[in-house]
C-alpha cells in the first residue's frame, strides 16, 4: 500500500496484557482518534484478543509504558 507521508502519521497498538507491541498501522490525518484509544486485536504473544492501547507518538507510547509497569491496566485486561 502507498500513502503519502503527509497525510498519513504511524500509530503503534500496545497490549494490555504483556504491554508488547501488537502492530502499527498508518492513520489518515483527518481520522485520527482520541489519546489512549482501545482495539480489541490479536496478540501473538499472549495469544489470545485483548484490549490494546493506540499510541499516537514516542511520548504516548513511553506514558503507556509507565502506566503498564505500575499496573494500571490488570483491571481492564479481564
Amino acid at each position: 500500500m502507498r500513502y503519502n507521508s503527509k497525510n498519513y502519521q504511524i500509530h503503534e497498538f500496545y497490549c494490555i496484557n504483556c504491554g508488547h507491541l501488537i502492530m502499527s498501522i498508518p492513520r489518515n490525518i483527518g481520522r485520527l482518534h482520541g489519546e489512549k484509544h482501545r482495539k480489541v486485536l490479536y496478540c501473538p504473544f499472549c495469544k489470545e484478543t485483548v484490549n490494546s492501547i493506540e499510541c499516537r507518538n514516542d511520548m504516548e507510547a513511553y506514558e503507556f509504558r509507565q502506566d503498564f509497569e505500575q499496573g494500571k491496566f490488570i483491571e481492564e485486561e479481564w
